[in-house]
């Protein structure tokens, strides 16, 4: 008969072995699934009371594909359409959109649209890469001010994950008030008896509201009988009006000038 040996360990031995295997089980279960997304938009502006077309870019990586994208934006705005729409197939990079406004969604083929509770179908339609989403959103008349708009994502495993990005407001033109022209007064001379020559001056216009008021050069002209048409002749007999009209191309004159004195002889 052979003699057996036996090995023994002592009791707190034993309870040290279990506790460690307890502790390996409980980190393999406690694994947490992981999505971690980023969310950008070129738009940086928006215009109340009309269809503003918006366009989103979702990136990143994770430990799980992607079940269900929703891009949600305030109360009363509609979602009229967006892009892109897949069958939401498995591993298909493109999923099945949804509208339930105001918000839309990209799910894996089963899922609900929006931010609610939703199972897991284990097998999601995107993981990595990048997701192109555009919007066309009626936004109300009446919103103003910061636009934030979410997106909430769920992993095919049940990480969740939420982004949020702000555009400003596209404000109206400040109101232009009308043009308005103010003149200078009439002018009167009374010429001491025999005189045939008078200089008059004058201030320039004033102009108040939006006015595009141009930068005038100071210049001058002169008459020249043969350049210049004369209208009526001016003289000390012709009564007590006169006009004279000039030509001020022909005098040389290519665009606007500020002229605030007129020498007036016969």
């Amino acid at each position: 008969m052979k003699n057996k040996l036996f090995t023994t360990f002592p009791i707190s031995l034993l309870r040290h072995l279990s506790l460690v295997c307890i502790l390996v089980l409980g980190s393999l279960t406690s694994a947490k699934a992981v999505i971690n997304l980023t969310f950008t938009s070129p738009n940086t502006m928006y215009t109340p009371g009309q269809v503003n077309n918006l366009s989103f870019t979702v990136s990143g990586v994770g430990s799980e594909w992607v079940d269900r994208l929703t891009i949600t934006f305030p109360a009363g705005f509609t979602v009229n359409a967006a892009t892109p729409n897949g069958t939401g197939g498995c591993a298909t990079q493109v999923g099945q959109r949804l509208f339930c406004n105001p918000s839309v969604s990209w799910v894996s083929t089963g899922l609900a649209c929006g931010t609610g509770p939703t199972g897991n179908t284990f097998c999601g339609f995107w993981q990595a890469g990048n997701q192109t989403l555009t919007t066309d959103v009626m936004i109300p008349a009446n919103f103003t001010g910061p636009l934030v708009i979410t997106l909430n994502s769920k992993g095919e495993t049940g990480g969740t994950d939420v982004d949020m990005i702000t555009l400003a407001q596209v404000l109206p033109p400040e109101p232009v008030e009308p043009c308005v022209i103010v003149c200078p007064d009439d002018i009167i001379y009374n010429l001491d008896p025999g005189a045939c020559e008078q200089i008059i001056n004058w201030s320039p216009p004033t102009y108040e509201g939006g006015c595009a008021v141009p930068v005038l050069t100071p210049g001058t002209i002169s008459q020249n009988n043969s350049e210049t048409a004369v209208d009526d002749a001016l003289s000390c007999f012709a009564g007590d009006r006169h006009f004279r009209a000039y030509s001020l191309i022909e005098e040389g004159v290519a665009g606007d000038f500020q002229m605030t004195s007129l020498r007036m002889s016969s």
